[in-house]
């Protein structure tokens, strides 16, 4: 209906149906307008990047004051703010934790450290192959920290004899595990990532899901690291502690637990099978695997809570609330929805493309745990509005929070080898850029080989 008024000669006039077209698009405008709990869950988000970013709480206690505040505020239920320490991304990670001290009590690992003397000594280029394709072997099956922790001192030590300036080994070493890591769910990322999925109700990520591609990238990041990356490390002095004590951790006498290594390597392969094979859910055979080190001797039960992290525990449970409240809130879907208007009409490669640099970037400057929280559920979002396969994104997106290439305090692996390598701040993006870029590139060939995307 329409009724137009005309008054004199002037022909001043109304239309109902203009009146009706502006009521119209109010509820469009309301619905572009952030609602309270998605201010809430900004200002919440927002601030604990901050308090991580200027160092002024340590990030596992900023994790539980962003769990509290997600309760007090009302953003999130009791049990949606308590379900992170039950979820199976923690369970995981509790398991990996005591299987890897079991296998460095019982002397496996600084066995492997040991025969790398005989392997490489003598050849900086060799050496440099064999600590980034060793660090990349042992971070497919224990968390990157402890693989880079395990072979710092042999690094140093094989340096030392081989009269090599240990900064030439230990980024190597550094990046190697961060490579490594790509290639296997037994990343705190990967498992993250695979948590989203499962509590967004899709398919979660499974054992092989990261071999191929992420692989693939291990393999061409020590082609790179042979060929182009040893030649723009730096070749400095270290003034640490370390290089003057490791001759005695190293030496073959003090390996005398052999029993209980063999133990620990058959619990390991153990675990490992049961979990390739998918014969029982993951966080069941990893928590098996950490009760038979106590069994078999390897561990005392003061050792298996010893070995936990528990900094990385409370830091994981209290940051998954972030990936509940981006979804529950709304938020996640926005931000997904404004990324994919940005890459309107783009393929599928595109939009992963672009949130895998998205995702490598913040990585750098607030390090690849706390980017899987957020970036991973605005990641499904985005997938899901726009046709991509959703394990695909997730994928892609795990894997950029290990491209932790270009700072040192992208990953503690990267902080623990400043000191030992006389390190600089530059000097991991004066390395890590090209590694990046071969990492980008592989992820894309990866993408399109084995996802078909």
């Amino acid at each position: 209906m329409a009724v137009d008024w005309g008054i004199g000669p002037i022909g001043f006039g109304f239309s109902i149906n203009s009146v009706q077209s502006q009521e119209t698009s109010l509820p469009n405008e309301r619905e572009n307008m952030l609602s309270a709990q998605e201010l809430t869950v900004i200002v919440i988000v927002v601030s604990a990047f901050g308090l991580i970013f200027s160092n002024r709480l340590a990030p596992d206690l900023v994790a539980l004051l962003v769990l509290l505040a997600f309760g007090f505020s009302g953003v999130l239920t009791s049990a949606q703010v308590l379900a992170g320490f039950s979820s199976s991304a923690v369970m995981t990670l509790i398991g990996l934790f005591v299987i890897t001290t079991g296998l460095d009590r019982s002397g496996v690992i600084r066995a492997v450290a040991s025969s790398l003397n005989n392997l490489g000594a003598g050849s900086e280029v060799r050496l440099i192959v064999i600590f980034m394709a060793v660090g990349a072997a042992l971070s497919l099956i224990m968390n990157n920290i402890a693989a880079g922790a395990v072979l710092l001192p042999a690094a140093v030590h094989v340096g030392r004899i081989s009269k090599i300036s240990p900064s030439k080994l230990l980024i190597p070493l550094s990046f190697g595990t961060l490579v490594g890591g790509m290639a296997t769910y037994f990343t705190t990322a990967n498992i993250v990532l695979s948590g989203i999925l499962e509590t967004q109700g899709l398919k979660r990520l499974g054992m092989w899901d990261f071999v191929p591609t992420g692989g693939l990238i291990l393999v061409m990041g020590v082609v790179y690291m042979a060929v182009i990356g040893r030649r723009l490390l730096p070749t400095r002095s270290s003034s640490s502690a370390l290089v003057e004590t490791t001759s005695p951790e190293l030496a073959p006498e003090s390996f005398r637990l052999r029993g209980k290594a063999l133990w620990a390597v058959v619990i390991t392969i153990g675990v490992l099978s049961v979990a390739i094979f998918d014969l029982v859910p993951l966080p069941e055979a990893m928590l098996a695997g950490a009760v038979g080190m106590v069994l078999s001797g390897c561990l005392k039960m003061d050792e298996f809570y010893e070995s936990v992290e528990w900094r990385v525990i409370f830091l994981i449970a209290g940051m998954l609330p972030i990936s509940t409240a981006l979804t529950t809130s709304g938020l996640a879907g926005r931000v997904g929805q404004m990324f994919t208007a940005a890459l309107a009409g783009q393929s599928s490669l595109t939009l992963i493309a672009g949130m895998y640099l998205l995702t490598m970037l913040i990585t750098q400057v607030i390090g690849g745990q706390v980017t899987a929280f957020v970036i991973g559920p605005i990641a499904v979002s985005a997938a899901l509005q726009t046709g991509t396969n959703p394990q695909a994104m997730a994928t892609a997106v795990a894997i950029a929070c290990s491209a932790a290439f270009l700072t040192p305090i992208a990953h503690p692996v990267n902080l623990l080898v400043m000191i030992p390598g006389g390190y600089r701040f530059g000097d991991f993006a004066r390395v890590g850029l090209g590694l990046s870029m071969v990492a980008f590139v592989t992820l894309l060939i990866g993408m399109r080989l084995f996802w078909g995307v």
